[in-house]
């Protein structure tokens, strides 16, 4: 069976991973949810995921590995779901380039 990755967030960054681990379909199974459910459908067209979901806590529930790549504003709101729902064992990959606001 294969690894299930979920990616977070269908920007660049999200894209880029999930058409980068297509490539190894006999052992990844790449799913993928975006707020902006056109994205993760335009991306789920593309190849760079094989199941778009509209809901964050079922595109995770079976995810051995977990990637945001969502903007940091979402990092937080995200993680306290995947914390809800994700399965016991799931990694999670953060992948914001900035940990923190800029000052204001």
């Amino acid at each position: 069976m294969a690894l299930q990755v979920a990616i977070v967030g269908m920007n660049k960054i999200g894209v880029s991973i999930g058409l980068a681990l297509s490539k190894y379909p006999d052992s990844l199974t790449c799913v993928g949810y975006d707020q902006e459910v056109s994205n993760a459908r335009a991306a789920a067209k593309i190849g760079a995921i094989s199941k778009s979901y509209i809901a964050l806590h079922r595109c995770i529930k079976n995810a051995s590995v977990i990637i945001l790549a969502c903007p940091l504003d979402d990092v937080r709101e995200n993680l306290e779901i995947i914390a809800d729902h994700a399965p016991s064992g799931a990694a999670v990959i953060e992948t914001s380039p900035v940990k923190s606001k800029g000052a204001e």
